[in-house]
């Protein structure tokens, strides 16, 4: 007589939990950090004051409201920060309402670096971007991921 084998249900719940984690390893995605001095803008940054869903541009060096902000045409996308401590003299303005944006051109270079990166066989994750008082990319703090090294033609960046 031979007897049935049957699996404990231990065997099986231990089977379910490594393919749990087996799908979670797969599914992390990759982040892109910018960060910037959280003491003063950035050169070229652009200042928003946002009111009532009307963006206007404030004028850094009278730190007064100006005209409305109408990006170009095809200027669809942007990057925002709220503004925190690099906003402090404007005190005649809600500081609530104010906003970092990143200038298009330093947005464009990070949007290449980072598809290039992070959607071609390179498949860098955790890009870390920071910029520099002059409004540059920190080149050296970028290649400290060695995978971004292999980027062909990212010493273009250190000309900008």
């Amino acid at each position: 007589m031979t007897k049935k084998v049957s699996s404990p249900p231990v065997i099986i719940l231990l089977d379910l939990l490594f393919l749990l984690v087996f799908i979670l390893i797969l599914n992390q995605s990759s982040q892109t950090n910018i960060s910037f001095s959280k003491d003063k803008l950035f050169k070229g940054a652009i200042l928003i004051y946002r009111e009532d869903g009307i963006k206007y541009l404030v004028n850094q060096d009278t730190r007064e409201i100006g005209d409305i902000y109408f990006p170009k045409a095809n200027t669809g996308y942007s990057y925002f920060e709220k503004c925190k401590q690099q906003c402090r003299e404007y005190t005649n303005l809600n500081q609530n309402n104010l906003y970092i944006y990143l200038p298009n051109n330093l947005f464009n270079q990070i949007a290449k670096v980072s598809y290039i990166a992070s959607n071609t066989d390179y498949n860098c994750k955790n890009l870390k971007f920071k910029i520099m008082d002059n409004g540059k990319i920190d080149v050296d703090k970028l290649l400290e991921n060695d995978c971004v090294k292999g980027i062909e033609g990212i010493d273009i960046l250190r000309r900008y």
